[in-house]
């Protein structure tokens, strides 16, 4: 069962000053919003078992039984080869299956795309136009990966 610390409500002494009690009750109702927040997120991880999050382009799911599953997105820029894909989490090893995905362009550019190296915290995922060279435009690559967080 997970927990967390209580929010301590400060008491709001009676104060003549007008600007000093709406300032303290103010911080009060903050502090208790936040801990109806903390427990609406306790209660959420105890009934399901099951985290979730987001950091910048990438996000995630940590499911009870050490499943894990991310996905991110990112730019391939002109003549780019490849590019390192980071992962919110780490793995707990390397040994994770990527599936990536290369959407095209406005001129129809066949494109594909394919995991050269796999870390713990990224894989680094190449890109190439059909013939073989690299991209001529700009391509948004979508990754998921699914492996293991404990």
């Amino acid at each position: 069962m997970a927990t967390a610390k209580r929010v301590q409500l400060s008491d709001v002494p009676y104060t003549e000053d007008r600007g000093t009690y709406e300032y303290l009750t103010s911080v009060n109702a903050a502090l208790a919003s936040l801990q109806q927040q903390v427990n609406a997120l306790n209660e959420r991880v105890d009934k399901e078992g099951v985290i979730t999050g987001k950091s910048g382009n990438a996000w995630y799911v940590k499911l009870p039984d050490g499943a894990l599953i991310q996905g991110s997105q990112n730019l391939i820029h002109t003549d780019e080869l490849g590019k390192d894909v980071y992962w919110p989490i780490e793995f707990i090893d390397t040994e994770y299956t990527v599936v990536s995905d290369v959407t095209g362009n406005a001129s129809g550019n066949i494109v594909s795309a394919w995991t050269w190296s796999r870390n713990k915290n990224s894989t680094h995922v190449g890109v190439r136009e059909h013939g073989g060279g690299g991209p001529t435009s700009t391509y948004v690559v979508m990754c998921v990966a699914i492996g293991r967080w404990k």
